[in-house]
């Protein structure tokens, strides 16, 4: 065999390993999820988020609840919805920092 052909081979092989390993990365990332799940209120319970770990939140204040997607950036969480976008602080005690101060501490899962 032409040692061209070999080449070509070899080339495409790597090509193949390149793709799959590629592919590995992603699936891994996304079955990681986002990396947040359950819920949190502040301590009056007028705010209340519900993470899911496939990227969705539910936000319910005085009883009307609205839905967006949220993504982890650091110790940031960035929530997007129909009414805008917000950023949270993540703190190691289980605790978010919303705006103005608001904390939110994470309950019993329902």
């Amino acid at each position: 065999m032409e040692k061209h052909a070999l080449d070509s081979r070899n080339g495409q092989r790597f090509a193949g390993m390149q793709a799959s390993i590629t592919a590995g990365l992603a699936l891994l990332l996304t079955a990681c999820g986002s990396g947040l799940s359950g819920q949190y209120s502040d301590n009056s319970g007028i705010m209340q988020y519900d993470f899911k770990s496939d990227g969705k939140v539910y936000v319910t204040t005085l009883g009307i609840q609205s839905a967006g997607e949220y993504e982890i950036d650091d110790d940031k969480l960035i929530i997007r919805g129909n009414n805008g976008n917000m950023v949270l602080q993540i703190k190691e005690d289980d605790t978010l920092i919303g705006p103005m101060g608001l904390v939110l501490s994470k309950t019993e899962d329902r």
